[in-house]
Parts: C-alpha cells; structure tokens; sequence
C-alpha cells in the first residue's frame, strides 16, 4: 500500500510523458496508422451489433449450436488415435499376492486374451517393478485386413472377460499411445 501511494504515483510522473510533444520515426507513424484503422474499424462493427440486437442474438445462438453439434461429431482424444497393431497391459493383485499367484492370474488372462480372433500372440509375465502383485501382457495383433477392427475395439470387446479373474484387474491400453507418450511428442 505505501508503494502504491508513494513511489508508483512518483514514477508514473517521470515515466509517463505525454507523447504529443515528441517525433516519430516512420515505423512509429505507420504502426499508429494501422492501429487507429483497427480502432475504427471496431468502432464501426460495435456500433454495427449494437444497432441490430436481434441479429447479433441470432448469431449467438447458430455459433452456440454449431459448438455443440462439432462436440458431439468430432472424435475426442488427447493423443491421436493409431493402430500399430500391439496392445500393452497390466496386471494388478491383491497387495499380499505371491509370485507363483500371480504368475497364474498373468497366465490365466494371457489365455483369455489368446482366444480373441485377432490376437496373434501374447506375453505375460508377472512381476517387475520390484513387486509381486503386478504383471504385464503385451498382444501383437494380426494384420488390420486380416481382423477388420481397431485396437481400442478390440481393448473394449476384451475388457469383460478380465472381470472374470479372480482378484486380478486388468488395464489394457494400445500401444499406440504409450509409444507417443514416449517419443515426447
């Protein structure tokens, strides 16, 4: 508060000066030109809306609902979408699981897995990350002509046979975002 009542009056009298007094270049005159055209320019437009309240109304409402209808039509995602044909996920256990139980979870839904159509191949393995209760899959897929759906479909068609486990959850995801995330980009 002393400051601003102090030094910051004090400062803006010295800092402050009127420009009417002083000469400009010709980048000064040309850029001042061009922001009294921009000023004007506003003028006339808000005086314009202001003048026809029905229209401007009118034209709120259409831009609100094309907002709602481009929500609703356009795909939503923070990474692109992009089938590379792999799928990583993870296995999580009870807090107090062993190796040998979790090794049979991993296996049990690596079995699981394997029996989707477009499947390829799986790989489980438990552990990792220094602890016992957790495992990791990673699918190769078969081509995408050969199994004419998508990863993330193929994840959703997946995700309730894991429900089925016993104690084990598991979190698929394509590999697709995983490799983005990595490459910083």
């Amino acid at each position: 508060m002393v400051v601003s009542l102090t030094t910051t009056p004090m400062m803006c009298a010295y800092l402050l000066r009127s420009q009417r007094a002083a000469q400009h270049g010709r980048l000064y005159t040309a850029s001042e030109k061009f922001f009294d055209w921009v000023l004007s320019l506003y003028r006339r437009s808000l005086g314009w809306v202001l003048a026809n309240p029905a229209l401007t109304l009118v034209v709120l409402f259409l831009t609100i609902a094309l907002n709602v209808v481009l929500i609703v039509k356009i795909p939503k995602g923070f990474f692109p979408q992009e089938d590379t044909g792999a799928i990583t996920g993870a296995v999580r256990g009870p807090e107090d699981s062993s190796f040998p139980a979790m090794n049979d979870a991993v296996q049990q839904i690596a079995g699981l897995i394997g029996k989707d159509p477009a499947v390829a191949n799986v790989i489980g393995f438990s552990g990792g990350n220094g602890a016992t209760n957790t495992g990791f899959l990673y699918l190769a897929l078969k081509p995408l002509t050969a199994r004419n759906v998508s990863a993330a479909q193929i994840i959703d068609r997946l995700r309730p046979q894991f429900e089925s486990c016993d104690g084990s959850f598991c979190f698929p995801s394509s590999r697709a975002r995983s490799a983005y995330r990595r490459s910083g980009q």
